[in-house]
């Protein structure tokens, strides 16, 4: 009986990190899509490999009982940071390049793009509000 009992009080544990599981993979492929092999938006591929790690605890967190404030302001920093870093990167690799990779990709490269990079950003926001 109290093996039973422990299995279901371990479940919601397994679906916050398979949740957070399934978000970073999507992180992972964003950014094998934005990269292109290296002839796509480079600095915005590596963003998206930084920002796995980012989205699965913030997800973690956000999907929990009881979300963490502290976690969620840190999570919000460190994505913040991780799209500046991008920006800066950008700027170096060449808007114009930037501009012609995302005329060639169109309205796809530009839906992954804001799934990756808001991704992160909005949920610690969502979960900053939830656990105030």
């Amino acid at each position: 009986m109290t093996r039973s009992i422990y299995a279901v009080a371990r479940v919601p544990a397994l679906i916050r990190y398979g949740i957070a599981a399934i978000v970073a993979g999507f992180m992972v492929f964003a950014g094998v899509a934005l990269a292109g092999a290296g002839h796509g938006w480079v600095a915005g591929g590596f963003g998206c490999f930084a920002l796995a790690p980012i989205c699965f605890v913030a997800w973690a967190n956000a999907v929990g009982a009881r979300p963490s404030r502290p976690r969620a302001v840190a999570t919000a920093g460190l994505a913040l940071v991780a799209c500046i870093v991008v920006a800066v990167a950008t700027s170096f690799e060449g808007f114009a390049r930037f501009v012609h990779h995302w005329s060639a990709v169109g309205i796809g490269g530009i839906l992954v793009a804001g799934f990756a990079y808001l991704n992160a950003l909005l949920v610690s926001a969502v979960t900053i509000k939830r656990a105030g």
